[in-house]
């Protein structure tokens, strides 16, 4: 905690020095897996959101520092086939697993153009564990029921995680203050997913598309 203020610290001490600096919003969907296992191989990915807060310094030789504080799911799912007492098939069903956190980007890049802006980022991602769970589906009388049976699965998954971070985007300028963006990342997970797992350990990693504003605190 304290090397991550410290990091904090002199990315806000940087911002005296650059061209520009922007504060965002963004809205996002993920595809997540799991990868580092035998059994990784049969999961599928899952679909979930994002959304959260982002923080940009645009450096007067097109260098870019970034941060944020993010919402994101991540996790996995895979199919089975429920099978009733009398060995009657009940159709195919979806096992999944979810974790949700909040992460606090720390990366750097760099962007050309003008008015339509592309740009890169390369960093880390430190991530803070909010919940988890598995859903699956719930039976009654040899029939599956309607909706998921959700267990809470917090207790044995690591409070804190670390991920590499590969993005790559695009910015449209709408006047001096105001700009729309899209971006595409790729997320990769650092640390085993659960605190007692047998090895080599499961770990985290996910697809993001999202969209976003973000506006200018000094005009150029």
């Amino acid at each position: 905690m304290k090397k991550l203020f410290i990091t904090l610290l002199v990315l806000f001490s940087v911002s005296s020095f650059a061209q520009n600096h922007f504060v965002g919003a963004q809205l996002g969907m993920n595809l997540s897996n799991v990868y580092g296992t035998d059994y990784s191989k049969e999961l599928e990915f899952l679909s979930s959101f994002s959304a959260g807060l982002t923080y940009d310094f645009e450096l007067k030789n097109n260098i870019l520092l970034g941060s944020g504080l993010l919402y994101e799911r991540k996790g996995s799912q895979s199919e089975l086939i429920i099978i009733d007492d009398e060995g009657y098939s009940l159709g195919e069903y979806s096992y999944k697993t979810r974790y949700s956190y909040l992460s606090l980007p720390l990366k750097t890049g760099y962007q050309i153009g003008q008015e339509w802006t592309g740009y890169f980022y390369l960093g880390l991602v430190p991530a803070y564990l909010l919940e988890a769970h598995n859903a699956a589906p719930t039976f009654y009388n040899n029939e599956v029921s309607e909706g998921d049976k959700k267990t809470d699965i917090t207790d044995i998954v690591n409070v804190f995680e670390l991920s590499g971070l590969l993005e790559l985007g695009s910015a449209y300028r709408l006047n001096s203050k105001w700009a729309i963006f899209i971006n595409s990342s790729y997320l990769m997970g650092f640390t085993p997913i659960y605190k007692d797992s047998d090895s080599p350990h499961p770990k985290n990693h996910r697809i993001n598309i999202s969209l976003g504003v973000k506006y200018a605190l000094n005009g150029e």
